[in-house]
C-alpha cells in the first residue's frame, strides 16, 4: 500500500482510502493477490493508513531493502517487464 500511495501521489496516508478505496480497485488488488498468494483470503477493504505506519515502525530497514531486491528479481525472472525493454 505504501508503494501504491507513492505512485498515485496520495500525499498523506489518510488519502489512501479516498484515492484507492474504490470497489474496482479493491477487486483488482484481490485478483493480483490471488495470483501470488492463492491460499490467502484477502479482505474487502484496504488497510487503514495508520496500519502501514504501524508496520513500517517495526520493520528493519534491511528488511525493506531485501524486499526491493526480491520484487525486482521476481519481475525480471517472470519476464514481466519484457515488453518495456529497449
Amino acid at each position: 500500500m505504501g508503494i501504491l500511495s507513492f505512485l498515485v501521489k496520495a500525499g498523506a496516508r489518510r488519502n489512501i482510502k479516498y484515492l484507492l478505496g474504490t470497489r474496482g480497485f479493491i477487486e483488482n488488488l484481490r485478483k493480483i493477490g490471488a495470483v501470488f498468494y492463492a491460499e490467502t483470503a484477502f479482505p474487502d477493504t484496504l488497510p487503514h493508513g495508520d496500519t502501514l505506519n504501524y508496520l513500517l515502525e517495526r520493520v528493519a530497514v534491511s528488511g525493506i531493502e531485501d524486499l526491493r531486491t526480491l520484487v525486482m528479481r521476481a519481475l525480471l525472472r517472470g519476464r514481466c517487464l519484457e515488453r518495456f525493454r529497449l
